[in-house]
């Protein structure tokens, strides 16, 4: 499929949405609890597992753009991560000293997800005829 300027419009669109998405479905589950109730191991599945739903309802039947709105999906996720981390600082400056090692282990679960999802979702586009 050959890019189009329209296509190309509508692949940014697509790529503001997942972000947007998985930067909301990241904070609705991360957000919420205080830091001391949040069990962080677990927690990076979920990320994944957005992640992934996000880049394939989001994917386009072009595999660069999808990889586009994964990369897109993956930071939103991790947005929501930056998001929590300077929200906690702000009211204790000693939390999250550790901060770019929590950004780092979310991203090997949140990245590949992301990338593996918008890979799917090309798939399907090209295996479900359109209506």
């Amino acid at each position: 499929m050959v890019e189009t300027p329209k296509s190309g419009q509508f692949a940014s669109k697509r790529l503001v949405a997942g972000f947007v998405i998985a930067l909301l479905a990241v904070g609705a589950y991360w957000w919420p609890p205080s830091y001391s109730e949040i069990q962080v191991i677990p927690s990076w599945w979920v990320f994944a597992l957005i992640s992934v739903a996000a880049a394939m309802i989001f994917a386009s039947r072009v595999l660069r753009q999808s990889m586009m709105i994964g990369a897109g999906v993956a930071v939103g996720a991790m947005a929501a991560i930056v998001v929590r981390v300077i929200v906690d600082v702000i009211a204790d400056p000693t939390s999250h000293n550790l901060w770019p090692f929590e950004l780092v282990i979310a991203s090997l679960f949140i990245v590949p997800s992301a990338l593996l999802g918008a890979a799917v979702g090309v798939v399907v586009r090209r295996l479900v005829p359109r209506n």
